[in-house]
């Protein structure tokens, strides 16, 4: 049999469609390719870590045409994505009693209905197997890291049982999108003191690194350093484990040492550690007087687009997916979206309300 070497170019194309995209429309710098790309070997090699699986995300296109070091760099930032929307889980999988490891399997299949004819189409099957049938699947809208299913007008009737058929299950919107409660931030660190004061004393933070507000807003990766004179009060802290990735606590340090400490989550809502502990960040900014910002930038047309200088939590992250998608982040955001403009009085009053982030009016922006 005669062998024959195929290019970059052909690569890439084959390994678009095993993923089920089509090469002539998208190549591996979009979003939707890495977040194919992150569900296919979470399904294939689950459980993992997020490491592990960013690892097998990035290895494989390297060097592919439109993958440059920006694209790499936004692999992790896509599997956040999915585990903030519910199409990868991360859960604490117990090593043989002896060590609890942080790691990402498949989320079951599910929708949410946006409204009659849309649903948001979360969750996998094992092995890469598309949720739906090949039927439902030409009906698969990718925006970001967000799969959607937009029925033809007169069928979606009929195709929502099909899919509930097929053992996808419905999670009603208000239960994907819930919120925490609007509070003032002096509550809501009140309420994190109560917890400290039943907590115990820290033990051991060799390696443990604390949120230090006092750093510029722009840097986020600045704004973590060692624990050395923490200054009193309440502090939010990562300590490394063994396996998995770092556990996420509140503390209350005072002359100098820590002298208290609880590891998240605390309020029993279902959220992640990590969630919890950026609204707590955003709370201890805001009562400082340093409040997180959403730069709102308009696009040509009906959009603007939201640059958002601190990590996105979950719930928040549902609710963009709910309005919009991300885009390529702007220099010095951590994260940025897309959304429309008739969106934002929703987004503003969300951001405001619940993380108490200060919204700026941006310049005119470029079509994304």
């Amino acid at each position: 049999m005669e062998l024959r070497s195929i290019d970059s170019n052909e690569v890439a194309s084959r390994s678009l469609e095993v993923l089920g995209l089509d090469a002539d429309y998208i190549d591996f710098s979009f979003p939707e390719a890495l977040a194919e790309a992150a569900r296919r070997v979470v399904s294939m090699r689950g459980p993992i870590s997020k490491s592990a699986a960013v690892r097998l995300v990035r290895e494989p296109i390297r060097g592919l045409p439109d993958v440059d070091y920006a694209v790499l760099e936004s692999v992790p930032d896509v599997i956040e994505q999915l585990v903030s929307v519910g199409d990868l889980v991360e859960s604490e999988i117990d090593r043989q009693g002896l060590i609890q490891a942080s790691m990402l399997l498949i989320g079951m299949p599910r929708y949410v209905a946006i409204n009659k004819r849309l649903v948001v189409l979360l969750g996998c099957r094992p092995d890469g197997v598309l949720p739906v049938s090949d039927e439902l699947a030409t009906y698969i809208e990718r925006n970001g890291s967000v799969r959607y299913l937009r029925f033809p007008e007169g069928q979606e009737a009929d195709l929502l049982v099909q899919l509930r058929e097929e053992g996808v299950r419905e999670i009603k919107t208000e239960h994907w999108l819930r919120l925490p409660n609007t509070e003032t931030t002096d509550r809501f660190l009140t309420r994190i003191s109560n917890h400290l004061d039943a907590a115990i004393p820290p033990g051991e933070l060799e390696g443990a690194v604390m949120f230090d507000p006092s750093q510029p807003r722009r840097h986020y990766r600045s704004r973590w350093r060692p624990i050395r004179h923490p200054p009193d009060g309440t502090l939010v802290l990562r300590r490394p484990q063994a396996y998995g990735a770092d556990r996420w606590s509140v503390a209350r340090a005072k002359d100098g040492l820590v002298q208290r400490l609880v590891d998240l989550p605390l309020e029993g809502r279902g959220d992640r550690a990590c969630d919890e502990a950026w609204r707590v960040m955003a709370a201890i900014d805001a009562d400082s007087g340093s409040p997180g910002v959403v730069s709102v930038v308009p696009l040509s047309g009906t959009r603007a687009r939201l640059d958002f200088d601190a990590p996105l939590t979950a719930w928040l992250h549902r609710h963009l997916a709910f309005f919009g998608y991300p885009v390529l982040r702007s220099n010095g955001a951590l994260f940025s979206f897309s959304v429309e403009d008739e969106a934002l009085g929703q987004v503003r009053e969300l951001v405001e309300q619940k993380l108490w982030y200060v919204w700026a009016e941006g310049k005119q922006g470029q079509h994304e």
